[in-house]
């Protein structure tokens, strides 16, 4: 059986980035303390009022930032079963 995954994402405009610290910072004491295999993805999804309309997503450039957010993270974890599949929007 394989260790638990821990993907922590820190995103900011300051550099350099103090977000990042303090997840990689939780993510180094989840591996010492409970033996997780951590990694931590310098990305994040900023959105605005004018990207959603009635609260689903209606931008294209964020809709293109979601779907590359997502497969920097599908590296991390083994594709799952159909029955495991959730999907949001």
């Amino acid at each position: 059986m394989s260790s638990p995954k821990l993907v922590g994402l820190a995103g900011s405009f300051s550099r350099p980035s103090k977000s990042r610290t303090l997840v990689e910072t939780a993510a180094d004491l989840a591996v010492e303390e409970y033996g997780f295999m951590a990694h931590t993805l310098p990305t994040a999804i900023y959105a605005s009022d004018r990207d959603l309309t009635d609260y689903r997503v209606s931008s294209e450039p964020w809709r293109r930032r979601i779907a590359q957010a997502v497969d920097e993270l599908s590296a991390f974890f083994a594709a799952p079963s159909a029955r495991h599949i959730i999907a949001a929007e």
